[in-house]
């Protein structure tokens, strides 16, 4: 405050000074790692493109072109909105976002045909009775309330001539009246997983390798109800995408694609730099190789690109390199930690470094080299190959490298 006699006075310090200094008092910079956060909350010096991902595709700053491009190339892409709690829908070329960031998927196919509606002669029902307009997870009133007539009630449909390989069947289930068991099966029967239902939505999934799959529900005391919604197989997957509805054919949903431009966005050739990303995965228990960040010069082995690993359960590496070969960093965790998972990489001439929250796992000390010949990949390679099934959020890159510092501060 201003005195009387024009000396300003610091009540945190107890101290006077005069006016003519402009004196200002020192910033309460919040701690970090328990010591002074140099950064307040405007992050470290040297940002050059930074996208949050949390709400939309806009970057809240960039050197060079803010342009994000996304493609989808249909509609009804389901996602779980933050904000109704409800499963919601996405037009074609509308990017989906939930509580974890932008959401990122590649392509499937719901081969159930009335994913919605076990009433339909598509499914065999045996001692089952169908009675519909029940609430669902989206908020309407298109799910089904599924009731034994006799013991051991199935309801399951014949998908066909589907070749051997990995198989996931999902269901949105709620106990309405009863407490016998509700199994789910993806061979017609021969064999039966129990679910334990709650009376809450909830989605769940068994996952199995065969051929010519028959999804279905066993319904085992007479009398009990369960409410279903959203019954969805998808080939070649050894875990659930996003819901897919169906009618009268299969239903597919094409992949997300989103990048960035490079030029003036990152720094290329041996120049030092960073790249930030955090990103989650829909399932932590599959051993899936999944593209997380990438861009490339003129071949693969001048190239940037963060991935989760195929090779090894819960790793997550680095890739990058000179003209003349590669150096990959990982870091395996055995099991994946809570929450969006924070990866920073930083390059110069004088190699690379790998961090994941906030701390150094792996460095190599060959030099990178990146041309720019493609943008910034979010969730796939430049082809759309190897996509991420997860979600990405704060995104960033910086015109050197960061300290381990300013790495924690990110984390």
């Amino acid at each position: 405050m201003l005195t009387k006699d024009g000396y300003c006075f610091d009540s945190r310090r107890g101290l006077f000074f005069p006016r003519e200094k402009n004196y200002a008092p020192p910033a309460r910079f919040p701690l970090i790692g328990g010591t002074v956060n140099p950064f307040r909350n405007a992050g470290p010096p040297g940002l050059l493109f930074h996208v949050p991902l949390l709400k939309d595709l806009l970057p809240t700053h960039s050197t060079g072109s803010p342009t994000p491009t996304f493609t989808r190339a249909t509609g009804n892409a389901a996602f779980l909105s933050p904000f109704s709690g409800l499963i919601e829908y996405a037009d074609t070329g509308v990017a989906r976002f939930e509580a974890n960031g932008y959401l990122t998927e590649g392509q499937r196919t719901n081969d159930v045909l009335w994913s919605n509606d076990p009433s339909n002669v598509a499914y065999d029902k045996t001692n089952m009775s169908t009675t519909g307009s029940i609430t669902s997870p989206d908020g309407t009133s298109n799910a089904f309330t599924l009731t034994a007539d006799a013991a051991n009630a199935t309801c399951i449909q014949d998908l066909g001539t589907i070749a051997s390989d990995d198989k996931t069947y999902s269901v949105y289930l709620k106990r309405r009246t009863g407490a016998g068991n509700i199994d789910l099966t993806l061979n017609n029967g021969t064999a039966w997983t129990t679910q334990s239902i709650t009376n809450d939505w909830v989605r769940y999934q068994i996952t199995a390798v065969l051929a010519d799959p028959d999804i279905g529900i066993r319904n085992v005391t007479s009398g009990d109800e369960v409410d279903v919604w959203m019954q969805q197989h998808e080939d070649n997957a050894e875990f659930p995408s996003s819901v897919i509805t169906t009618t009268t054919d299969p239903v597919t949903r094409n992949q997300d694609l989103l990048n960035y431009p490079f030029l003036n966005n990152i720094i290329g050739g041996t120049d030092p730099g960073t790249v930030v990303i955090k990103f989650d995965v829909l399932d932590e228990t599959v051993v899936l190789a999944q593209n997380i960040f990438f861009t490339k010069g003129a071949s693969d082995n001048n190239r940037i690109h963060i991935d989760v690993s195929a090779f090894a359960t819960e790793t997550i590496r680095t890739i990058y390199g000179t003209g003349s070969g590669i150096e990959i960093q990982t870091q395996n965790y055995g099991v994946w930690p809570s929450g969006p998972i924070p990866v920073a990489f930083t390059y110069s001439s004088g190699g690379g470094e790998l961090f994941t929250e906030g701390i150094s796992r792996d460095s190599d000390v060959t030099a990178t080299n990146v041309a720019g010949l493609t943008p910034l990949f979010m969730g796939a390679d430049n082809g759309g190959s190897v996509p991420l099934y997860g979600h990405l959020q704060d995104f960033r890159t910086y015109d050197h490298d960061l300290t381990d510092t300013e790495i924690l501060f990110l984390a």
